[in-house]
């Protein structure tokens, strides 16, 4: 459901393709038009909803009701919980879309104390190598595809922006982990910039980047996984803002 926004950037994406190649070549356009229709609805239609009903299996085996009614029940479930039960609620681990990139407010799910000293604790964030290089990776990928009109580049940031402007309009309370989906397009957007750097560059930086990122996830493990862990640890190292809960 989080992802369901990236349908609009995918939709853009085969509008603009479809419109370039009836611009350049028309002759045999309508039959390359149908066979590229038919392998889109396979490939990000039919198989999605295939794997999506599949993932179900575990739920239904919980409910023991294995019928598509149940599925479809739930689905109407979950709709109304985003759409009218958290509306107007508040929650103290929540953040807007604008708080997410940067990884402001992690959200804390679990505490639990050994000792004293030495607790345990799950907060839901990024690897800040990672989701912080996407914001200027970004900007990199925004002046390629409105300056340069590199196809690459526009691919990239259409993905990321249609998954991320639909959360400007939403009101209920949202949560750091909604920008999950578009981590990968991060991901992409850094890959993109690096591929502009002379080779020797490249690979420099890559690998001092792929070293911070998992030294970073090495780091912050306890925390992700709810590892026992000293306290003093988590608050003197890995806490980086005051607005960090990451252990109880």
């Amino acid at each position: 459901w989080t992802a369901c926004y990236a349908c609009a950037g995918l939709a853009v994406i085969f509008l603009i393709t479809v419109i370039r190649r009836y611009i350049e070549v028309r002759e045999g356009f309508w039959g390359w038009f149908l066979k590229t229709s038919a392998f889109c609805v396979l490939v990000f239609i039919i198989i999605p909803i295939l794997i999506y009903i599949l993932s179900y299996i575990p739920y239904m085996r919980a409910e023991n009701d294995f019928s598509l009614s149940a599925i479809w029940e739930n689905q109407k479930d979950m709709l109304i919980y985003h759409g009218k039960t958290v509306v107007d609620s508040t929650h103290p681990f929540s953040s807007e879309w604008y708080k997410w990139p940067v990884m402001y407010r992690p959200i804390w799910y679990y505490s639990g104390e050994v000792t004293d000293t030495v607790k345990e604790g799950i907060s839901a964030f990024g690897n800040p190598a990672v989701w912080w290089l996407g914001i200027p990776s970004f900007l990199v990928c925004a002046g390629y595809s409105f300056i340069k009109r590199n196809k690459k580049a526009i691919f990239i940031v259409i993905g990321y922006m249609s998954n991320l402007l639909p959360w400007v309009f939403v009101t209920r309370t949202t949560y750091i982990y909604h920008y999950f989906p578009l981590v990968a397009f991060s991901v992409l957007m850094t890959c993109f910039s690096l591929s502009r750097l002379e080779f020797k560059s490249r690979r420099v930086t890559g690998a001092l980047i792929s070293a911070a990122v998992i030294i970073l996830f090495l780091m912050f493990y306890p925390v992700l996984s709810g590892a026992a862990t000293p306290v003093s640890y988590v608050k003197d190292v890995l806490r980086w803002f005051d607005s960090w809960v990451l252990i109880g």
